[in-house]
């Protein structure tokens, strides 16, 4: 597999507890819908969502790419298959083949809470 040229995202609506999303649906150039339990497009993510009575669903919150001949591989594969052309070297020794960030857009219809996402060593450490 050649990365000359830009590959479309299929990027997830993750399901939350709070509602929104209706402008999601603005930004991608369809009429604004209105808002659910889906307010979170996560952008390339390799993070996979846990929602409580929803572990069942495996891939929440992973991310697709579509590529030239039509198939639609997670980002994470991708990722581990060609982390040093993707990522480089020095990427791939500090942090192996993933990405480590999860970029999300939100359209909260309501107020939110502030939160705050450790590194994992902190958690394993503190809490």
């Amino acid at each position: 597999m050649t990365f000359d040229s830009v590959l479309p995202l299929i990027s997830p609506r993750v399901w939350r507890g709070y509602t929104g999303g209706a402008l999601l649906e603005r930004l991608h150039g369809r009429p604004a819908g209105e808002d659910t339990h889906f307010p979170e497009e996560w952008i390339a993510s390799t993070t996979r969502a846990i929602n409580p009575g929803r572990e069942h669903i495996a891939d929440e919150g992973l991310s697709r790419l579509r590529l030239p001949d039509g198939s639609t591989p997670y980002v994470r594969d991708v990722l581990a298959q060609h982390a040093l052309p993707l990522l480089g070297e020095a990427h791939v020794v500090a942090h192996g083949p993933t990405s480590d960030v999860l970029v999300k857009f939100l359209d909260s219809a309501v107020r939110l809470a502030i939160q705050a996402h450790p590194l994992p060593q902190f958690s394993r450490r503190h809490l």
